[in-house]
């Protein structure tokens, strides 16, 4: 018991650690979800068929509200479905991506938003990985219902089309930086774009019926096109082409032969990643954290 009471601990601790690391936007989605995600059960659990009594929808209301008698309260006025758009239930669109099925459900995602939104957040701003998010959840929504549940009874819940809209925009934005895969592989971002885009399209059409991987791939691509057309706009390469495993490393060479600088180290790292530079282009970076280059008899 003393062991799993510590363990326990030490998992709260780096939960902890990560949270007061992540941004501000990304903090405020991480919060919202888990309380959202926290009422949903608890009114799915022990206060439902109360509400539900009280609401009286036994007559043209349960049509309206419940959709089913097999659905809770909370699904049939929050979670995505077809049959809540036909009535006018909108706001579906943005609230399902605040509902989960499950803690591991909850956990997956935000540990994606987590990962993805944080880095988005700090090279871009709140504002824009605010931007990305809901547009790839929304967009993912619709793409969901339009790919084959418009005429269905099914519901959609998670953020999992939000979380997939920042892997893209990452991968667009940061196409050649180094990403660890379930913190093992590591690979470039832009291979992890088209693992995942293979993946979710396989998935699509031969996998279960009960995940929406419609919503996961149509919110990635969103994703991505906003990340390249940053990336465009900014005068970069999205890197669209097939990704190379081995490659040699580059150096940063001005013209007329002269020594790197540290714009053009700085520009190097957003582009490839700290794995990318020479040693001189590492110590250059160091030496500009530190305050200077160090003196000879220090």
């Amino acid at each position: 018991m003393k062991r799993l009471i510590e363990k326990l601990r030490e998992i709260g601790e780096t939960l902890w650690w990560v949270f007061t690391r992540m941004g501000p936007g990304v903090r405020g989605i991480v919060i919202v979800t888990i309380l959202t995600y926290l009422i949903q059960i608890g009114i799915e659990r022990h206060t439902g068929a109360l509400i539900v009594s009280w609401l009286d929808v036994s007559g043209p209301m349960a049509q309206r509200l419940m959709l089913s008698q097999k659905t809770y309260l909370p699904s049939a006025l929050f979670a995505l479905s077809a049959e809540g758009l036909r009535n006018d239930f909108w706001w579906q669109l943005l609230t399902y991506m605040f509902m989960h099925g499950s803690v591991m459900h909850l956990l997956l995602n935000m540990f994606m938003v987590g990962m993805f939104g944080t880095a988005i957040e700090r090279g871009q701003g709140t504002r824009r990985m605010l931007r990305i998010y809901f547009a790839s959840g929304i967009r993912g929504g619709l793409g969901w219902l339009l790919l084959g549940e418009f005429w269905t009874a099914n519901h959609c819940v998670g953020a999992s089309a939000g979380a997939f809209g920042l892997i893209g925009a990452f991968c667009g934005l940061y196409p050649n930086r180094p990403v660890a895969l379930f913190g093992v592989i590591e690979m470039r971002a832009r291979t992890l774009a088209i693992l995942l885009g293979v993946a979710s399209l396989v998935n699509l059409l031969w996998g279960t019926k009960n995940v929406a991987y419609s919503a996961h791939l149509v919110g990635g691509v969103i994703g991505y096109a906003i990340g390249a057309g940053v990336t465009l706009r900014r005068g970069g390469k999205p890197g669209w082409r097939l990704p190379h495993f081995r490659r040699r490393p580059r150096l940063t060479v001005l013209e007329g032969g002269g020594a790197p600088t540290i714009e053009s180290v700085k520009a190097k790292v957003d582009r490839e990643g700290l794995s990318s530079l020479s040693e001189r282009e590492r110590r250059l970076l160091r030496e500009s954290v530190e305050g200077g280059p160090r003196e000879s008899g220090e």
